[in-house]
């Protein structure tokens, strides 16, 4: 006795699972893009994601906020309509670090003088991770693109200079910190009387300043001769050189005024 017996018997089609990721600068997010292919007529119902932290996800492409700079790996399980499975692994996606902008704080100079900057800035490495780019500015139009430039400002205040700092993998940070430049003593002075007889009583009188709160804190006078220096504000002096007959004697005068800052200007009179 004999019978026969016909059935399908169907063979579902396994997925490829498959997948790409970028890497970043910290803190952003690394982007996980799904490349899975169906492989046959059952499209892909399930993501499951693991990740070298412990994180995971089941969404389809996810965004993930990894804590910490670093190297993080990945591995998809995925399964279609039918039930079939297939899992990828690959790695490592890079959250590379910020670099950390610095440079000396309190920096101040004297107006006209040379300002000189350092860098301070650093980078933690985690793959090749270097700066390689600096841009500072000067907050008086001018600007520089060295690591440690240096700068004359024409006018006294405070300046907001700001340093960036960019690595190789594009991960920038800026700062700003003020630049103090001094004002320069304005120097002026008096003298009375200005000519007359042997043996002539001449006060000098200080007319120099300053802009509040900084304030002069030195004088040096230069008299007329070698022996005739005071460091008095208003000295008074006596002129009684030995003079023929219808002579006359004349002195040039010289005053450098020093500010408390350090910061010096002088004035000569013929």
């Amino acid at each position: 006795c004999t019978d026969t017996l016909v059935q399908t018997i169907e063979i579902f089609p396994v997925p490829i699972a498959g997948f790409a990721f970028d890497s970043v600068c910290y803190p952003l997010a690394v982007q996980f893009t799904d490349l899975s292919d169906p492989n046959g007529s059952y499209n892909i119902s399930n993501w499951e994601w693991e990740f070298s932290n412990g994180q995971s996800s089941s969404q389809q492409s996810p965004a993930i906020n990894f804590p910490e700079p670093g190297t993080y790996g990945a591995e998809l399980l995925i399964t279609n309509a039918a039930g079939c499975k297939s899992t990828f692994a690959d790695g490592d996606a890079v959250v590379h670090p910020v670099p950390v902008a610095d440079f000396p704080a309190d920096l101040a100079t004297c107006l006209h003088d040379t300002i000189f900057f350092s860098d301070l800035s650093t980078i933690d490495t985690i793959t090749d991770d270097v700066i390689d780019t600096w841009a500072w500015n000067f907050d008086d139009g001018n600007s520089a693109v060295i690591p440690e430039p240096y700068h004359i400002y024409t006018n006294d205040g405070f300046y907001d200079v700001q340093f960036t700092v960019t690595s190789n993998h594009g991960c920038t940070h800026s700062v700003t910190k003020d630049v103090e430049i001094y004002p320069l003593p304005l120097v002026d002075f008096s003298s009375t009387p200005n000519q007359g007889c042997a043996p002539l009583f001449v006060q000098f009188q200080d007319q120099s300043s300053i802009p509040a709160p900084y304030y002069l804190a030195s004088w040096d006078w230069y008299l007329g001769e070698d022996s005739l220096v005071s460091d008095d504000r208003h000295p008074f002096i006596t002129y009684n050189p030995d003079l023929d007959p219808f002579d006359q004697m004349s002195y040039d005068i010289a005053l450098q005024v020093t500010s408390g800052n350090g910061c010096v200007s002088n004035i000569l009179r013929l």
